[in-house]
């Protein structure tokens, strides 16, 4: 993700699901490299731990029940969306205000090696490819089969030719560090 902003160290972020402040955090690391943001989470002792180990803020809140055309406006260099099940990560994606916002880089966590009705990856990158969005990274994983997230980028926010090195064809499951040490 820095590598298509090119190492941005004052950007923006917003990050819906933010569970633990450092394990498995997409933005723990963009907060230590200067970048501002807000983050959202359900759980109330993650929230707790959030406050006391992290500088940016944080909403305690179910992130369906929030107006986001109240919070986000303008452009932001990151967004996670990261709830559980996926299925609620699609509701959440579907609420922002997309006409009013916009994100270079976009991770979307789909977890479609669990999910049953094998629509939300589907339906999720018909959605964010009709707002103008480039899926870069389809099915990153853990591991070389489980394949739980799409990584995308808005062309009028990257540099396209980092864009097109970085940009995956296969649809096979992708392991995210050999991903990100690849490059």
């Amino acid at each position: 993700m820095l590598t298509m902003l090119k190492g941005k160290t004052d950007g923006r972020y917003f990050e819906i699901g933010a569970a633990d402040p450092f394990k498995g955090s997409n933005t723990a690391l963009l907060e230590k490299l200067g970048w501002t943001g807000q983050s959202v989470e359900i759980l109330e002792h993650e929230v707790e731990k959030f406050r006391k180990l992290r500088k940016n803020p944080i909403i305690h809140a179910d992130a369906t029940q929030l107006d986001y055309s109240e919070i986000l406006s303008g452009h932001y260099d990151y967004l996670q969306v990261d709830c559980e099940p996926p299925t609620i990560s699609l509701k959440i994606l579907k609420m922002l205000p997309w006409d009013t916002c916009t994100f270079g880089v976009t991770t979307f966590e789909h977890d479609h090696y669990a999910d049953v009705s094998r629509k939300i990856r589907k339906e999720s990158r018909d959605f964010l490819s009709s707002k103008g969005y480039v899926l870069v990274a389809p099915n990153i994983a853990p591991d070389n089969k489980s394949a739980y997230e799409d990584w995308w980028v808005h062309p009028d926010h990257v540099d396209l030719e980092i864009l097109e090195r970085m940009k995956i064809e296969s649809e096979n499951a992708l392991n995210a560090e050999k991903y990100m040490l690849f490059l």
